[in-house]
């Protein structure tokens, strides 16, 4: 069994070594001109000054971000959050199965489709987005848009 997952995980080693490096983090450490070789060749004919400009204005949104918590923490929470969640259904599981297996089953198939409902209707979509412009999705409620907000240059 390690053999079959071992042959695929060295096939992605290999791959991933030809990946370029993320346009982000080039920018932020200053590198530019390698930023926009990388947009070049992955997305020929697209406004690669404007994908600049936006990581720049993300990087800027970032720092000010750092002072109020930012998306990149609040993700955090919530995985510290499915990460107890599955804590105490490893705990809860035999404990509730030996009362009643299909209240158990029942009882998580109800939240599972509470989660499947709340992610339809409170998580937005952003397939096909970059970064930056999902970054812009998660706007907290009260804030100021205008501080916030990527501004085109």
């Amino acid at each position: 069994m390690f053999i079959a997952c071992a042959v695929p995980a060295a096939i992605y080693g290999l791959i991933a070594f030809r990946l370029p490096e993320s346009p982000h983090f080039l920018v932020l450490n200053g590198k530019e001109d390698t930023a926009r070789k990388i947009f070049d060749a992955l997305m020929p004919g697209d406004d690669t000054e404007r994908h600049i400009r936006e990581i720049r204005d993300s990087i800027k949104q970032d720092e000010l971000c750092t002072q109020k918590g930012s998306l990149r923490a609040r993700a955090l929470g919530l995985a510290a959050v499915v990460w107890s969640a599955n804590f105490a259904i490893t705990l809860s599981f035999p404990i509730m199965a030996a009362g009643s297996l299909p209240l158990t089953y029942g009882m998580y198939a109800l939240f599972a489709a509470a989660s499947f409902f709340f992610v339809m209707f409170k998580v937005p979509e952003t397939n096909g987005m970059s970064l930056e412009q999902a970054d812009t999705l998660f706007v907290p409620k009260g804030a100021n848009p205008a501080e916030l907000a990527i501004t085109p240059k």
